[in-house]
């Protein structure tokens, strides 16, 4: 992801008992992320998962690195005409940050496959890993030469579908469009493993406004607020000082307990969630692309096939990504931000900043 990273401050490895300055990051392909969808105000929920976060007695926030992006994230979500890499369990993105309506207000292009999670009534959020390759790009042209040469020998490896079927970048068609309003902060958990202090570090993300569009960006199919928090690493420890089965027990204690603590912070508004917004946008197309588009949202998503439809539809209009309607997305999110900003949306740092140090009681492996 291109969201800033934030360096480990002294004063939190002070807070949380440590002072090596070990890191063991995750796996540089692997993401374990939590992802709840948020109904009612969506700034005012994610207020409380803040401050949910930071009473509890092992965990804290560091408060002068929350960031709100000045700049929203566009998610151009592509496949072949024949969908074969939803056929397969994959998705692929490729994502800018848009300042304005033209070509020269972008920056920080991405392009990123990722695969999808399992969903069902007995999938346990904080037990799920989701590969994520990705490469920077410098224009809206896809390379996934560059994708292919960057993650030769990645860990997870980049899956044999893409080294083996090659798919020409002209192939890929934009399926939807998303745009999200995002802010940024770190927490970190404090544990005791192999009996020494560590800290658990997770990136908190706030889409207090998530927008998907068709392919022409000429609809605004849909709309929810999400929050996640992704797991980086552990702070105080080097991978040559704990076994990876160690590593694996802690990080998923870790969200476990992370978890309930994000529920707990308002339980009927906080819903855990593994389907991607990729997916919640195709699930959107229903409402414009389906047989029945009044119908389309009722009920059980996909009900006879129409997403599925409704995706082919779109990807029959063949957009290539480098013909994004950039005027057209703007128009929608500069409406999204003057909505936000009539309700009040925080622009400043939500926290204050603690007179002094609260005692942290350490959570052990």
């Amino acid at each position: 992801m291109f969201d800033p990273e934030i360096d480990f401050d002294q004063r939190l490895a002070v807070e949380c008992g440590y002072v090596s300055g070990g890191f063991y990051p995750k796996a540089d392909c692997d993401e374990q992320e939590l992802k709840y969808l948020l109904s009612g105000s969506p700034t005012s929920i994610c207020d409380k998962i803040r401050k949910a976060i930071h009473e509890k007695p092992s965990r804290l926030v560091d408060f002068r690195a929350w960031t709100q992006n000045p700049y929203a994230l566009i998610t151009l979500n592509l496949d072949t005409e024949d969908q074969k890499l939803a056929k397969a369990g994959f998705s692929l993105r490729l994502r800018f940050a848009l300042t304005g309506k033209s070509t020269d207000k972008i920056t920080s292009f991405d392009m990123c496959i990722k695969t999808t999670l399992p969903t069902g009534t007995n999938v346990i959020p904080f037990q799920q890993t989701r590969g994520e390759w990705e490469v920077s790009l410098n224009s809206l042209h896809l390379d996934m030469n560059k994708m292919i040469a960057e993650h030769r020998k990645s860990k997870p490896p980049l899956p044999a579908f893409f080294m083996d079927d090659v798919i020409r970048n002209s192939d890929f068609f934009v399926k939807t469009i998303g745009g999200t309003l995002r802010s940024v902060y770190p927490s970190y958990e404090g544990f005791i493993l192999n009996g020494q202090p560590v800290a658990v570090e997770f990136q908190h993300t706030e889409d207090v406004k998530n927008i998907f569009m068709t392919p022409y960006a000429d609809i605004v199919t849909g709309e929810d607020a999400e929050a996640e928090a992704e797991f980086i690493g552990i702070r105080g420890i080097t991978p040559d000082e704990v076994s990876p089965q160690d590593f694996e027990k802690v990080m998923r204690k870790s969200m476990k307990l992370l978890d309930k603590t994000i529920r707990g912070a308002d339980p009927y508004a906080i819903q855990p969630n593994l389907v991607s917004k990729s997916k919640r946008a195709s699930h959107a197309l229903e409402t414009v692309y389906s047989p029945c588009p009044r119908d389309g949202m009722k009920g059980a998503f996909d009900h006879a096939g129409r997403v599925s439809e409704a995706a082919a539809l779109a990807l029959s209009l063949k957009v290539l990504p480098e013909e994004a309607n950039l005027d057209q997305i703007w128009y929608h999110i500069r409406h999204q931000r003057a909505k936000f900003e009539r309700e009040k949306i925080n622009v400043q740092n939500p926290f204050e900043m603690p007179k002094s140090p609260k005692p942290r009681d350490l959570a052990r492996a």
